[in-house]
């Protein structure tokens, strides 16, 4: 037979606090495994998103460049309208030369230029020349503006 003496009341206190500790520690463990899982997931997620960033920023890479290619190819004929072929006027304008097809009605600008460069040539036409008005013509003295006759 074993002789058990009884454990003393500070080694108990001792035991109580251990078993309190691993507690703790098989606590704090748990918690660092949940917040290693969430930091996985929000790793996961960033890289999600930066993979759907760089496709929206390829996408739109290739739409400015197709519409880079379509308004450079998109200058109008000249002589023919683009939509049924036949013969167009072409009309000074504002914005360059408006063209007008003579049979279908269709309107296109061709040669247009920004507001900065209507504005610099608009300045450059203008420069050194003075406005001059024609003097108004004599009004004939003894006409009865009111009367009907007049």
């Amino acid at each position: 037979m074993t002789n058990l003496e009884p454990i003393s009341a500070e080694a108990q206190m001792i035991l109580a606090e251990l078993r309190g500790l691993r507690d703790e520690v098989l606590s704090t463990h748990q918690e660092a495994r949940a917040t290693l899982v969430a930091i996985r997931e929000m790793v996961d997620e960033l890289h999600r998103v930066q993979r759907s960033e760089s496709n929206i920023e390829q996408e739109l890479t290739d739409v400015a460049n197709r519409l880079g290619d379509a308004l450079d190819g998109a200058q109008p004929s000249l002589s023919s309208c683009t939509v049924c072929g036949s013969d167009v006027e072409r009309h000074a304008a504002e914005n360059g030369i408006l063209l007008i097809c003579k049979a279908c009605g269709h309107t296109a600008f061709a040669e247009r230029r920004s507001n900065q460069d209507r504005r610099h040539g608009f300045e450059r036409r203008c420069m050194g020349q003075m406005v001059v008005e024609d003097p108004a013509e004599p009004v004939p003295e003894g006409i009865d503006w009111t009367s009907p006759e007049a």
